[in-house]
């Protein structure tokens, strides 16, 4: 078998006002694990094949010939979910798909779509961008992912990231109070009561001290993609010093 490597996304670094309609559709961005469906087997970016970690997705491809691109994702939608299915030990895996059920959603076909079961998810499209950022907000879904209209004139480009598709993340702010810190290398690490731990880097870092060291603690916006249901911050990014 020769192995697909999916086609990725560059980032979308204008405002998300800058993209529009007439030259970009969207998608919806999910959070989960990328894969490649083909005839009976997946296999994930990296070409390893995951078919055993997931019985629930292979059972719904059953009598499937097509070859898909998409992304194996919890039916909760939670990345944390799906996270847990991250095992090949069999009585876990056994255990964890009955608790973290998981899916497919279909991005892209290669061929014998025809053959698609009827029940397999094909990837959230939107009229407009902004319909889309509006389902993304009200949901608390991951992003979009824009793809330029004409973008299949080059095809379907196999292990390139792409600045024809674009993800737009929708990223959250959050108000902390950090008491503690730790140096590092490249800056500071701060750390909250609960024991949330943030990066501040490069010159910014000078100030966040002096402001700790003089008045035991300060408030900062900090920047992240999810709040897990045990209160983490995912993917947590000091923004700025507030007040």
């Amino acid at each position: 078998m020769i192995k697909i490597k999916p086609m990725t996304c560059k980032t979308a670094e204008l405002p998300l006002d800058s993209y529009k309609d007439e030259e970009f559709y969207a998608e919806l961005k999910y959070d989960g694990i990328r894969a490649i469906y083909d005839n009976g087997i997946l296999y994930n970016r990296e070409g390893r094949d995951i078919s055993h970690r997931f019985p629930e997705v292979l059972d719904a491809f059953m009598g499937c010939e097509a070859i898909v691109d998409g992304e194996i994702v919890a039916v909760t939608g939670k990345f944390e979910d799906i996270q847990q299915r991250l095992t090949d030990n069999k009585l876990d895996i056994e255990i964890r798909s009955k608790k973290y059920p998981a899916k497919f959603v279909i991005i892209y076909c290669f061929k014998n779509y025809h053959t698609i079961p009827l029940s397999i998810e094909k990837v959230k499209a939107f009229p407009t961008i902004q319909e889309g950022w509006n389902y993304v907000i009200k949901n608390d879904c991951e992003g979009l992912i824009l793809k330029k209209r004409n973008w299949t004139i080059n095809g379907y480009q196999q292990g390139v990231r792409s600045d024809s598709w674009l993800k737009k993340k929708y990223i959250k702010e959050v108000e902390l109070e950090f008491d503690s810190y730790e140096k590092n290398p490249k800056g500071l690490t701060l750390i909250d009561k609960n024991g949330v731990r943030v990066a501040c880097l490069g010159e910014q870092s000078t100030e966040v001290k002096r402001r700790l060291d003089t008045e035991g603690k300060i408030t900062a916006t900090i920047r992240y993609l999810e709040k897990t249901a045990n209160n983490k911050y995912r993917q947590p990014s000091f923004k700025e010093l507030s007040g």
